[in-house]
């Protein structure tokens, strides 16, 4: 289980390598996909813990990590 405040470093960080500008029929680039890999990992190994980091981020991190 992964503490909120630590989701609360390390997710701003994987959205800084995620590339939103990449269209749904472009490839994606191995960064890119190893950081939603990550994301989605920490989301399914600590749901409450990755809420709570997600609602303190900053409005254009939270944006990019959604999209």
């Amino acid at each position: 289980m992964i503490d909120g405040r630590v989701l609360g470093i390390l997710l701003p960080t994987i959205s800084l390598l995620l590339d939103p500008s990449l269209g749904t029929t472009a490839p994606k680039s191995k960064l890119h996909t190893l950081a939603v890999t990550q994301a989605l990992s920490f989301a399914r190994a600590s749901p409450a813990a990755f809420k709570e980091a997600t609602e303190r981020m900053d409005l254009s991190a939270k944006e990019t990590l959604e999209a």
